[in-house]
This record gives C-alpha cells, sequence and structure tokens, in this order.
C-alpha cells in the first residue's frame, strides 16, 4: 500500500457527566485520529485512545510511538505496536483498502456480512433504575448492561433485584464485575439475587482460575474480558472451555486481524462472542461495529458508548434505532468535525 499523506489530530470530549469507571471517575474521552491517503486519493481512518486503568499504554506514549510509524508506515511490524495504536492502523489500512474495493470494511473482511447489530443498553452507578429501565424498554433494548462489584455487596444485589423487576422477562440481564469479589462473595450475591435471571456474568471473581467451580457451583453462564489482557492467543487461557461468553475490546487485544483470530477459535470452541467498546467515538465505533457484523449473529454488542459523549469527532454520530445499529448509515460517515480536533504536525 503506497501511502501519500498521513495526517493526525488530537481530540478531548466531554463526557456527559462524570463516569465513574475502573476505579476512576473521568470527566474527558481523550485520543487520537488518524487518517491515512494513498495514491488513488482514497483515505481510511482509525483511533488510537487507550482509557486510563484499562490500557497500559498512556496517550503521550501511544501518540510518540504512532508518530514514530508515520515516518515509515511501510517499515514497521504491526505486532510491535501498543494494542491501541496497532488498533488505530490497522483500522486506517483496512478501511483503505474497503474503500478502494468499493465496499464496508465488514462486507470486504465477510462478504455476507450482516446489516444490522444489536446493541445492549447499560445502567450505571449514577442512573435511578426504573425510569432508566423503561427508558431502555422503550427504545428497543432487547439486552441491558449492569455493572455491580462497586458497592457493598447487599447493595448490588438489591439493585440487580430491583433491575429484574423492571424489567419483567422483556430483555436480558448482562452483570459485569470486573473480577471483584472473592469466591464466597460471588457464591453469596448470586444466592441473594435468585430468582433473577441472568444471561451471562463477566469476571466475577478475583483468582479466575477459580471460574470453573463457580460455573459449576451457580450453572450461571460466564464471560471472560479481563482475561484476555495480554494473551497472544485465546487458548493460551486455561479455563477457556468455562466460558459461554467473550467479550473482545478489539483496541485491548491488539488490532483488526487478531480479533478476527479470535473470532475463528472463539466458533471452533462453541463461544459466543460479544465485541465491546472502550468508550470510543465513532470512528473507532465503526471499526468495532463492522467487526460485529463479520460475526452474523443476532447477539447484542456492547456498542452504545456514543452517547456518553457531549459531541463527536464525526459531524454524523452514532445513533442507535430499536436496540439496533444499521451499518449502512454507519458507513456513510465520512466527514470529520473539525471543531473538536486539533491537528498534530507530524504529517509524512
Amino acid at each position: 500500500m503506497n501511502l501519500t499523506k498521513i495526517d493526525l489530530f488530537r481530540y478531548s470530549i466531554p463526557f456527559i457527566r462524570p463516569l465513574q469507571l475502573l476505579g476512576t471517575c473521568h470527566t474527558h474521552r481523550t485520543g487520537l485520529i488518524l487518517q491515512i491517503w494513498d495514491d488513488a486519493n482514497q483515505w481510511g481512518w482509525g483511533e488510537i485512545a487507550p482509557f486510563p486503568g484499562l490500557h497500559p499504554e498512556t496517550l503521550a506514549e501511544a501518540q510518540n510511538q504512532l508518530i514514530k510509524w508515520m515516518q515509515a508506515p511501510d517499515n514497521t511490524e504491526d505486532s510491535a505496536l501498543y494494542p491501541t495504536v496497532r488498533f488505530g492502523v490497522e483500522s486506517a489500512r483496512w478501511h483503505l483498502n474497503a474503500r478502494r474495493h468499493g465496499t464496508s470494511m465488514a462486507r470486504w473482511i465477510q462478504p455476507d456480512a450482516s446489516s444490522r447489530i444489536y446493541i445492549n443498553g447499560l445502567i450505571t452507578l449514577s442512573d435511578d433504575i426504573e425510569p432508566k429501565v423503561s427508558d431502555l424498554l422503550s427504545a428497543g433494548y432487547r439486552s441491558i448492561k449492569m455493572k455491580v462489584g462497586q458497592l457493598p455487596l447487599q447493595e448490588d444485589i438489591a439493585r440487580v433485584k430491583q433491575v429484574g423487576l423492571c424489567l419483567q422477562g422483556r430483555a436480558t440481564l448482562r452483570l459485569d464485575a470486573n473480577r471483584a469479589w472473592t469466591f464466597d462473595q460471588a457464591i453469596e450475591f448470586m444466592r441473594g439475587i435468585d430468582p433473577v435471571p441472568v444471561e451471562y456474568i463477566e469476571e466475577p471473581l478475583i483468582d479466575p482460575t477459580l471460574l470453573p467451580k463457580f460455573a459449576k457451583k451457580t450453572a450461571v453462564p460466564v464471560a471472560l474480558d479481563e482475561s484476555l489482557l495480554n494473551i497472544t492467543s485465546l487458548n493460551d487461557i486455561p479455563y477457556l472451555d468455562t466460558a459461554a461468553v467473550i467479550i473482545i475490546k478489539p483496541s485491548v487485544v491488539g488490532g483488526i486481524a487478531k480479533t478476527l483470530d479470535f473470532f475463528r477459535i472463539a466458533r471452533d470452541r462453541g463461544i459466543q462472542v460479544v465485541i465491546s467498546s472502550a468508550f470510543h467515538t465513532s470512528v473507532g465505533l465503526a471499526a468495532e461495529a463492522n467487526l460485529a457484523a463479520c460475526l452474523q449473529t443476532n447477539i447484542p454488542m456492547g456498542l452504545d458508548t456514543s452517547k456518553w459523549l457531549q459531541t463527536d469527532v464525526l459531524l454524523a454520530r452514532f445513533i442507535s434505532n430499536q436496540g439496533c445499529l444499521d451499518l449502512a448509515n454507519i458507513n456513510c460517515y465520512n466527514l470529520l468535525n473539525l471543531d473538536v480536533l486539533e491537528e498534530i504536525s507530524c504529517r509524512n
């Protein structure tokens, strides 16, 4: 691929309200947008946005590495890049290649990729449960995700039971504990929320090697998320067969190619896949949505995060309809919002 131009922009966008996540209160989402051009004047873009507490690299480290890559893009092994940088670089390259072939990234990867994907709604600690659940159900969401493990155990139990009462079986409930509990605490939690039906629970245990024991004792489907950090292959996870679901954040596992490799392994092992975003803007979300479309499934994805941002790096923002994202609309978004972007002077 002969690149003739590379542009790099930085953004800092306020959240609609402070976001309590991974033990920290976040007020802004910051990151980089990479845009590459070829000799046929086709372009592609990608997003590089380390999230504090989730990605090991900082934004400054990612930016420095990306600037070095820009100086010799064809002479740098993608495998040597930080996961967020590799995700952004590969997104831009694959997006450009798809545009060169007159198609979407999803259809370039998988010719019969889905034209729309379902997404789950999200309940946070700051949400008033009854009106929030009502709003999500009215908006057509078929699955709702709820964070647990950040409050005292009995408070978590009470909140989940309240959600269960509000749902009345009209949507499935996903729980995400971020490895908050000991084995005994997790068992107490599951007993406490009974009989609320749970689609799956993500990473309930501080010690994930006990997940097989937890799954056997509770019969609740287990999803892996943090277990995918810093691994070369899904097969590196010794308790992989315990998982009913894996949560893949492409910017965490390290790019497009690696995500597709994880897809293949999960399919061969009979494990469902949910693509999730690390609170990206519409550029990163578009890449993730196109990857999700390649799964050809009706399982809701974790891609409903753009509404947390006051504005976006694209003039046309991600908008869901009845709990779905339309890929045809998403792939037509092609105008950057220069009002929120600061160009970094390091062009190729």
